[in-house]
């Protein structure tokens, strides 16, 4: 199952898709139409959009998670001594920093001048330095963090140069819990057809949760009106929906 998600600054939108293999036929189908920009990880089938989208921004979360792995092997006091750890700790600043511009409700305009400031080059250039200077044991888990690093370097900085645009695709991440948890009571889908329509139900269902509404008394309205009203009035993010359709109804 592929699941697509906006980004924080959009509104919320959750795709899931059923592909029988991890190819990305589907996910060009997808995006056949779209002018923009993918967040994802470095996953070669996703290689094909960067001369068919505007650009790619590799998840930094990712190129985190491989130099989390090494310290998780190491005892405490050889995790305090890592270079592994040092690394670590630089993301997370990093990630910080993106957490307060969200906090602080900073403009798309606003975070795109932030994250060019001094102060956050600043950042980066000692996470550059740390991974760079790092001297790592042929075939060790971390040479292959600090390849994986080095190697989308320049992708995984994307996000620099648009406000808008996430510097992990940990919302996707996030929203494939549902459905792992969920399939744990269907089990399993008997045909492709009983897959897609899962995924269908899913994108449906999890869009209204993300943007506030009771998803039963949004079903029922959606069901009751489609053929009544124009597509875009009863799409989960309207702003004509009934107020009686969200969660905080007193």
């Amino acid at each position: 199952m592929f699941v697509y998600t906006t980004t924080f600054f959009d509104n919320p939108i959750y795709i899931y898709e059923f592909s029988e293999s991890r190819k990305t036929d589907k996910t060009e189908e997808l995006f056949k139409d779209y002018n923009g920009y993918l967040v994802c990880d470095k996953y070669a089938g996703y290689d094909k959009f960067k001369d068919k989208l505007l650009g790619i921004q590799r998840c930094m979360a990712h190129a985190r998670r491989y130099f989390f792995d090494v310290i998780k092997g190491l005892s405490p006091k050889e995790a305090k001594s890592s270079k592994a750890r040092l690394v670590v700790e630089r993301f997370d600043k990093l990630f910080n920093q993106e957490k307060q511009f969200k906090e602080k409700k900073y403009t798309i305009s606003e975070i795109k001048d932030k994250r060019n400031t001094s102060e956050y080059q600043a950042l980066v250039d000692s996470l550059h330095d740390e991974i760079w200077n790092i001297e790592a044991q042929p075939g060790s888990l971390l040479e292959k963090a600090v390849n994986y690093a080095k190697n989308s370097w320049d992708e995984l900085f994307t996000y620099r140069e648009y406000g808008y645009l996430e510097i992990s695709n940990n919302i996707a991440e996030r929203s494939v819990k549902p459905f792992v948890i969920a399939r744990k009571n269907f089990l399993f889908s008997k045909t492709e057809n009983g897959a897609q329509a899962s995924g269908l139900l899913f994108s449906i269902i999890q869009t209204a949760k993300a943007n506030g509404l009771c998803i039963e008394r949004y079903l029922e309205y959606a069901l009751s009106n489609i053929n009544k009203l124009q597509i875009d009035d009863i799409l989960p993010w309207s702003k004509n929906l009934p107020k009686e359709l969200k969660l905080n109804l007193k």
